[in-house]
């Protein structure tokens, strides 16, 4: 944590107004665990006005940062603030589930709403973190789901030979899914031909992406596991002649 050389008068003003802060109500619902949680929000309605009574306000900055190959994160500083000038700052970084304009935007708030919470004492109950960052199951939840009867096992396809194959296509786009809830992440590329390649290199989904943008074909090389087609290699191909 970062501080003013002073926080005499942050401390008291703090201390002050979160005499008056209440816990943040849970008004909005995970539709993973069918919980009930406090977004951010609750969590400003809960602390707005007693921080304000007390000359305290807050600043949330947010940003987004490579933690090495294929893997992301949102950092959020969050700063308190006292009309005095004196302050106190720290940095929550989480992982991004997906490099998406939703994907990021999500990650933002969670952090913000953590931050914002543990900066200014509120505590709300919240069952909905483990969904956030792919965790496993909440073990407070109240009950589980009822279970829903099996399906029938799907019939099985003919395996497709492993390879290698090779293809050209024009790349249609590329999005990052996580592998794990440790953060490792693999990369989906979409071509033309309607069909999906992936892989988990950091280079073929920087490689797909400059051909995406200068609109230039790439060829594949890839095989078959488990009905998934596995990017082996990729390079970026010359524009095809006009007829």
């Amino acid at each position: 944590m970062t501080r003013s050389d002073s926080i005499n008068e942050l401390a008291t003003a703090l201390a002050a107004a979160q005499g008056a802060i209440q816990n943040a109500k849970k008004d909005s619902e995970n539709p993973h665990f069918r919980s009930k949680y406090a977004d951010l929000a609750a969590i400003w309605d809960a602390c707005r006005a007693a921080l304000a009574k007390h000359g305290l306000s807050v600043v949330q900055s947010p940003r987004l940062v490579s933690a090495g190959e294929a893997l992301w994160l949102v950092e959020v500083e969050t700063v308190l603030l006292h009309q005095s000038g004196q302050s106190i700052s720290d940095v929550l970084a989480v992982p991004v589930g997906a490099v998406s304009p939703q994907g990021v935007g999500s990650a933002i708030t969670y952090a913000r709403r953590y931050a914002l919470a543990s900066f200014v004492g509120v505590a709300p109950e919240d069952d909905d973190a483990q969904s956030t960052i792919g965790h496993d199951r909440d073990l407070r939840e109240d009950r589980p789901p009822p279970r829903k009867p099996a399906p029938p096992p799907p019939a099985k396809k003919p395996a497709a030979p492993p390879g290698p194959h090779h293809q050209r296509v024009k790349v249609l786009g590329i999005v990052q899914r996580p592998i794990d809830a440790a953060g490792r992440v693999k990369f989906v590329v979409t071509g033309d031909d309607h069909k999906t390649y992936s892989t988990v290199r950091y280079e073929d989904a920087t490689a797909a992406k400059t051909a995406h943008e200068a609109g230039l074909p790439i060829e594949i090389t890839y095989t078959v596991i488990d009905d998934a087609r596995v990017i082996q290699s990729l390079r970026e191909l010359d524009p095809e002649p006009p007829l």
